[in-house]
């Protein structure tokens, strides 16, 4: 959609059928070109605490490239630290969309009630999150929602918690987990 009929609105429908079919790869072109990744203070620390803990990294992501972020991933080495991803340009959901949660859930083998879920939109992720019944919720701090808004969303029972690093996730987690597991 986004090449063929927002980008090619005003082209002929023979350019724009040639534009949806090559929406995937100018959507990778664009991710490549817009993003420079640098991942958040504490979140490869988190991925890796995860992985050796044995608990599952999944991703939910807006994104107008899965197989762009995969990439990112790949270059990080984390690949094989993340479990089921439902990116928006594969799904045709974006968040808060009930379908984009349900597509990541459905690859656990666990209890959405014991899923924790970490963003940092208050409607996005909270919202979103808490809709598709995900048991705890946490938002974190520099992202492009105000810290206000975050903590609207903790009070209003949209987040369990707000943080300032992905690293913070890690006692949350630990306070979940067995004690033997701990």
């Amino acid at each position: 959609m986004l090449w063929g009929d927002l980008v090619g609105a005003d082209l002929p429908a023979p350019l724009r059928a040639a534009l949806r079919l090559e929406g995937p790869q100018l959507s990778l072109a664009l991710h490549r070109n817009k993003n420079l990744p640098a991942p958040r203070p504490g979140a490869i620390e988190l991925i890796r605490w995860c992985h050796e803990q044995g608990v599952v990294v999944g991703i939910v992501s807006n994104t107008i490239s899965g197989r762009g972020v995969r990439e990112i991933l790949g270059r990080y080495g984390l690949t094989a630290m993340i479990g089921p991803s439902a990116y928006s340009d594969e799904v045709g959901v974006r968040k808060p969309g009930g379908a984009i949660f349900e597509a990541a859930l459905a690859g656990l083998s666990t209890d959405r009630a014991d899923v924790v879920y970490v963003g940092d939109k208050a409607l996005n992720d909270g919202r979103g999150g808490r809709d598709a019944g995900i048991g705890t919720i946490c938002l974190l701090r520099g992202g492009k929602d105000s810290d206000e808004l975050l903590e609207a969303a903790l009070a209003g029972g949209d987040a369990d918690h707000v943080l300032d690093s992905p690293a913070q996730v890690i006692d949350v987690l630990s306070a979940l987990l067995p004690a033997g597991a701990r």
